[in-house]
């Protein structure tokens, strides 16, 4: 095993400058990016067979609207009684009818009822507590209104599956000769999603974290029809902030904010085992690739690695007051971020009987906010507390909460574990980065999908091959390119 002196720790300081204000990175080859101006990445991609997402056109179809069934009424006058606003409006509206009906001292009657459904909120798991909740665990930068809330590329297949802000679930696949239908999934259920994610090794199956549970949603891939009903509803806990599949796909793990148990399903039975324990809510979910080991990490500083063979566990706590943001596993090496303090820790795990470690946590990457000059002189900040990091074998990016750069890191563990850094990512028009993720192709190279917050999708190829075309055999027959689909 890998002694602790052996791992240098890698710095922001160390990256090659930023893209400048007028560029926008548009693919990765041999561990350096290349940026373009927007005008001509947006020319970029029309050879790839990368799914065409235009999200200004998703924002503007029918189902988006919010507006209640009840606006499709008209008003027959009169003050409705208490039973109809209960019935319509639950608690608070009612509290809001009461507090109407005494109009003087406007600023106390508003102190007044935020006090009160803050206090409900939190004492009847209303709505606004979940919200916060969810917002607050959310690998999404702007979970609450932005425009997507999640996405997920399915692991072998070449589809994705993105959440909208209206809860609708769209399935994009990659271009071929042949059309097909764009299924959509939606309903009434479905509200408040966090967390997407595909069946390993089945490409017709979704599984949904949202306020109200799981759902698994079946997609037949030969039917025609454009809105997929066949749907299962899983309840065991809610809200769910995180769901992730073995990587075998015969079990599906479940996380709540509000529930110290992991829920461990098993989808074909519709059985569900509770692994209950002290710590507060769950917050993360992840399993390790081979599918021996389970990271649950709760609300507060706490998190256990289980042996999924004997449910054994290891309890870890963090320094600090900070809780877990984001990890992932590579191999039996976890990488993880917290929230109070700028840095990823490693843990190398060596004893897959018992799942232990001889070492503690060790700081790996250094993403301390700092400033630097971009490549055409403007000084602008990096890095910070992390929101997300994804990784594959060979590349590790990192999400940051409030910068607009996404930093892009090289791995490898042989002969020993080495990060080195890449670069930076930026986004077009001084966009922020609310998303990512990252498919491996078959060993041919890596897709790196991101939404910024001008509700622009960006597709950048990773290809850490020094062969011109490797990652881009299954994609396209040219250049490397990224897309971009952009509100107009």
């Amino acid at each position: 095993m890998q002694d602790r002196k052996t791992v240098s720790i890698c710095s922001l300081k160390q990256f090659p400058p930023p893209a400048g204000e007028d560029y926008v990175t548009i693919y990765e080859k041999g561990g350096s990016l290349f940026h373009e101006p927007l005008a001509e990445a947006i020319n970029y991609g029309k050879s790839l067979r990368f799914p065409q997402v235009n999200i200004s056109q998703e924002l503007s179809r029918p189902s988006m609207s919010r507006e209640s069934a009840k606006s499709a009424f008209l008003d027959c006058g009169g003050k409705p009684s208490l039973t109809q606003i209960w019935q319509e409006d639950g608690l608070h509206g009612i509290i809001s009818s009461v507090l109407e009906d005494h109009p003087e001292n406007s600023k106390l009657k508003s102190y007044i009822k935020k006090s009160i459904e803050c206090l409900l909120s939190y004492i009847s798991n209303s709505p606004i507590a979940n919200d916060r909740l969810l917002s607050k665990i959310s690998t999404n930068n702007n979970w609450k209104s932005g425009s997507v809330r999640c996405l997920d590329w399915h692991t072998f297949a070449d589809k994705l599956a993105i959440c909208f802000k209206d809860d609708t679930i769209k399935i994009y696949s990659c271009q071929t000769k042949v059309i097909s239908v764009t299924p959509l999934l939606k309903h009434n259920k479905q509200v408040n999603v966090c967390k997407i994610a595909w069946r390993p090794y089945i490409a017709s199956v979704l599984a949904v974290g949202c306020e109200n549970g799981i759902l698994i949603w079946k997609i037949d891939p030969t039917s025609l029809a454009s809105r997929p009903t066949n749907m299962e509803l899983l309840e065991g806990h809610k809200p769910i902030c995180d769901i992730v599949w073995h990587p075998y796909g015969n079990l599906l793990a479940s996380a709540s904010p509000i529930d110290n148990s992991v829920m461990v399903w098993d989808v074909e039975l519709g059985r569900r085992e509770p692994l209950k324990r002290f710590g507060g809510g769950v917050s993360l979910l992840r399993w390790s690739d081979d599918g021996s080991r389970l990271l649950s990490s709760y609300t507060s500083s706490l998190f256990r690695v289980w042996d999924t063979q004997t449910w054994q566990y290891e309890k870890w706590s963090l320094s600090g007051r900070g809780s877990m943001t984001a990890a992932c596993w590579n191999k039996n090496r976890l990488i993880f971020a917290n929230d109070s303090q700028p840095y990823l820790h490693c843990i190398v795990f060596h004893n897959a009987e018992n799942c232990t470690s001889e070492i503690g946590s060790m700081q790996c990457i250094d993403v301390t906010t700092c400033t630097t000059n971009t490549m055409s002189g403007e000084e602008v900040r990096v890095g910070g507390i992390v929101r997300d990091i994804k990784w594959t074998s060979e590349r590790l990016a990192v999400l940051f909460r409030e910068t607009s750069f996404v930093a892009l890191f090289s791995t490898s563990t042989r002969p020993s574990f080495s990060v080195l850094p890449i670069g930076f990512v930026r986004g077009p028009n001084n966009s922020i980065p609310m998303l990512i993720d990252l498919k491996s192709n078959s060993g041919k190279g890596i897709i790196l999908t991101m939404i910024w917050s001008e509700d622009t999708l960006t597709y950048i190829p990773l290809c850490t091959s020094t062969e011109e075309n490797t990652i881009y055999e299954s994609f396209t027959e040219f250049e490397p390119s990224a897309i971009y689909s952009t509100v107009m």
